[in-house]
């Protein structure tokens, strides 16, 4: 999964949204949540489909508190989708099928 960045902290999410021009999209959650656990192989499914179109980055809200808290995550799983540093969409939902087609819809914007 080199289209997956593991985020370290604040700075390194804000770094990593700078660096990319193409659609990013930040997927915030929490190890021990069932639901992010049950979703996990589906989510590399889901990268593995956009190796060089989309840069996924993997927060942990726990390790990474003021990111989640900066981008107001109330809930995990969490993607929230980024064209040049700007928020263009978010979903709240594990559902692998739902974030292909919303991959889809922005990746050329």
């Amino acid at each position: 999964m080199n289209n997956v960045t593991a985020i370290q902290n604040h700075k390194h999410f804000e770094a990593c949204l700078s660096e990319f021009s193409t659609l990013q999209v930040a997927y915030f959650y929490t190890p021990w949540s069932k639901s992010c656990q049950l979703f996990a192989q589906e989510f590399v499914n889901v990268t593995n489909k956009f190796p060089d179109s989309v840069q996924f980055l993997k927060i942990d809200i726990e390790r990474c508190e003021e990111t989640a808290r900066a981008h107001r995550i109330c809930c995990t799983p969490t993607f929230v989708f980024y064209v040049q540093n700007e928020k263009v969409a978010e979903f709240s939902e594990p559902n692998g099928e739902a974030l292909t087609e919303l991959i889809e819809r922005h990746k050329s914007e």
